[in-house]
């Protein structure tokens, strides 16, 4: 469909009443409902599970014995339900990051349908791997831990997001914990090796520790597919990412929420370069150079257009700036003419 076809090119007697938006994000939401899980079971002591004298686990993961018994609540509550502190801040962290690119770019409805989708092809793959050990190798160091095994944490979702983002932006820089910049496919393509040399050894049962060997490996693998396939579906992947994309598909969607219209004096450069090079070195008093300071190039259109609709993320649409709705304008008949060449 052509740009000046769409809805929020329209002029506003044709457009529809302003939607509704949420006072949070949707990442901060289920951020909040997991760290709200985690605080009233293991602050509080709520909706815990005896399992010895002194020992609980928290209640809402599920089990292949749920499953036969038609309880299939857990599959979504064992989503926000976590065995202990480091299990929540590991998952948290890693939503946190993977989540928010995601949001920003595509929007809060694709970050919970991958983070969801992802929990439920983990949990299907992790339980599928168990019931099926327990069948057909009922003699295995698999099905000898499957039978009363609970599966519950955020991580299946977890991968879910990190694979979406190394799919999504294969060759954006990832600063690590070590003085190391990798590029997110590597980090994916590390994970994925890792991650199934576990699910192997768990399933053969040879060479992992007791802290590994209880750890859904199967469902990570399953929560990481599920990520790639969804992206891959969308059309991302195998591809440096065009920011000029992104910001024009964050571009559309913003106008299309919004429902605002910006103003017609969009030409030149409202916010401009804060610095501009030199055309001729200086000369000090005594004719001597000047060492010139190194100066920051200047924003693209498409990075300042990013950097508006943040803002209408974060602050809403009318928050901005008549500057920054020229910026708006400007980068939207840019893509007008460019669509027009391309007809």
């Amino acid at each position: 469909m052509p740009l000046h076809d769409r809805d929020y090119m329209r002029a506003d007697d044709d457009r529809p009443g302003p939607s509704i938006t949420l006072p949070v994000s949707p990442l901060s939401l289920l951020l909040y409902v997991m760290g709200g899980v985690f605080v009233v079971q293991h602050l509080f002591g709520y909706w815990m599970e005896p399992v010895g004298e002194g020992r609980f686990i928290p209640r809402g993961g599920v089990s292949i014995e749920d499953l036969q018994g038609g309880r299939y609540g857990g599959v979504l509550t064992s989503l926000f339900v976590h065995g202990g502190f480091l299990h929540f801040a590991a998952n948290a962290l890693l939503i946190f990051f993977c989540g928010r690119f995601i949001q920003r770019h595509l929007g809060g409805k694709a970050m919970l349908a991958i983070f969801f989708l992802g929990g439920l092809v983990g949990t299907a793959l992790e339980l599928g791997t168990r019931y099926g050990a327990m069948v057909y190798q009922p003699d295995s160091p698999l099905a000898a831990v499957s039978a009363n095994s609970v599966l519950l944490g955020a991580s299946t979702g977890a991968f879910a997001l990190l694979f979406a983002f190394t799919t999504m932006a294969p060759f954006q820089e990832i600063w690590t914990f070590l003085p190391i910049r990798l590029y997110a496919r590597t980090l994916g393509l590390a994970m994925i090796l890792v991650t199934g040399a576990f699910a192997l050894a768990q399933f053969l049962g040879v060479g992992l520790p007791e802290s590994l060997a209880n750890v859904a490996h199967f469902g990570h693998l399953g929560g990481a597919l599920a990520g790639i396939f969804y992206m891959r579906a969308a059309g991302a992947g195998g591809s440096p990412p065009d920011r000029r994309q992104l910001t024009r598909e964050r571009l559309e969607r913003e106008f299309s929420k919004g429902r605002f219209r910006l103003g017609e004096d969009g030409d030149g450069d409202p916010w401009g370069a804060p610095f501009r090079p030199a055309k001729r070195k200086p000369q000090g008093a005594a004719g001597a150079e000047v060492q010139e300071i190194e100066r920051p190039p200047a924003e693209t259109l498409a990075e300042k257009a990013d950097r508006v609709l943040d803002k209408i993320r974060e602050q809403g649409k009318d928050s901005l700036t008549e500057a920054e709705r020229r910026i708006l304008d400007q980068f939207r008949r840019q893509l007008q003419r460019e669509e027009g060449r391309k007809r």
